[in-house]
């Protein structure tokens, strides 16, 4: 999310990149892989004054808490992808100083090649993983609905969708690392006052190739076809991740034209999608795929080459 450098001054963090931060700790996504990155970014720009060390402790801190509950079998692997990912995305940052945005993406991916390579090397395999998620899930669930009045028909409509988060979970994942380096990164440089890299774009203005869509329909085509149950479900991981960005992407549009919109509107609007999210992800999907043909932001200038631009 990053492709100009600026002069050093005191910055505000827009309320939009305070709003990405609340989303993504909302979401099911690993910690850690927040984080990682904003730590290790505040750390590589060398902070000093009360701002930069207090949000480098808040990331130290959060990250922390991560380690010191305690694991199960599945909290653990995805804590070490969390940490491995961290070290591949600020390596990248280091060696091939540029955009976040396709950095984050080629960390996240890499790293869970190694961590499914390491993982069949010592023997586990995704049945006992995926199942160490559901019971997680599961008890997590338990322990929210433990005085609720639903009924046996809704509850266990609730555990069905526990029991499809834990086999689409290492697409969460990989999600979450994109999200959490890009997001890091940009804290970062408000932080400190644009001497962490490069200056951010606005949420806005992220887009990516068009011919990536390519990838999602061939991922849709494989999910759709009867394949045995481990590609299957990679599949369906692969379609998780296309899907996440393609909402990010969907958002974008919205924080674009949101910025000629009225406050209370705005504010109307966010509400209504929190209390409507299922219906508001599905919207923001759709037109994320959309914007691949109609370009609702054509005002603005055009992505030139690579996969990402940001």
């Amino acid at each position: 999310m990053t492709d100009t450098l600026a002069p050093v001054s005191r910055r505000r963090i827009p309320r939009g990149l305070f709003g990405a931060l609340v989303a993504f700790l909302f979401l099911p996504f690993p910690a850690i892989c927040l984080a990682g990155p904003l730590a290790g970014c505040l750390v590589l720009a060398r902070p000093h004054g009360f701002r930069e060390w207090g949000w480098l402790f808040a990331a130290v801190f959060l990250g922390a808490m991560a380690f010191g509950s305690s694991q199960s079998l599945a909290q653990e692997i995805f804590l070490a992808y969390g940490v491995a990912f961290t070290g591949m995305f600020l390596a990248l940052r280091i060696w091939r100083p540029g955009p976040v945005l396709p950095r984050a993406a080629v960390a996240a991916i890499d790293t869970a090649a190694l961590i499914a390579i390491g993982a069949w090397a010592f023997g586990l395999e995704w049945s006992s993983i995926r199942s160490a998620l559901e019971t997680q899930f599961l008890d997590a669930l338990a322990l929210v609905t433990s005085e609720s009045v639903l009924s046996p028909g809704q509850m266990e409509q609730l555990r069905e969708t526990m029991r499809t988060m834990a086999s689409v979970y290492p697409g969460v994942a990989i999600l979450g690392a994109i999200g959490g380096g890009a997001l890091g990164s940009a804290l970062a440089w408000y932080i400190t006052d644009g001497r962490a890299g490069l200056q951010p774009r606005p949420l806005g203005q992220i887009r990516f190739n068009d011919h990536m869509i390519w990838g999602a329909i061939v991922t849709l085509a494989l999910v759709m076809l009867p394949l045995p149950a481990p590609f299957a479900e990679f599949a369906a991981n692969a379609l998780v991740v296309w899907a996440g960005l393609y909402m990010a992407r969907g958002a974008a549009v919205v924080g674009h034209m949101a910025g000629r919109w009225p406050l209370p509107l705005r504010i109307s609007l966010a509400l209504a999608a929190l209390l409507l999210l299922p219906y508001a992800l599905g919207g923001l999907l759709l037109l994320g795929l959309a914007d691949t043909w109609l370009d609702f932001r054509r005002a603005d200038p055009p992505p030139t080459q690579g996969a990402f631009h940001d």
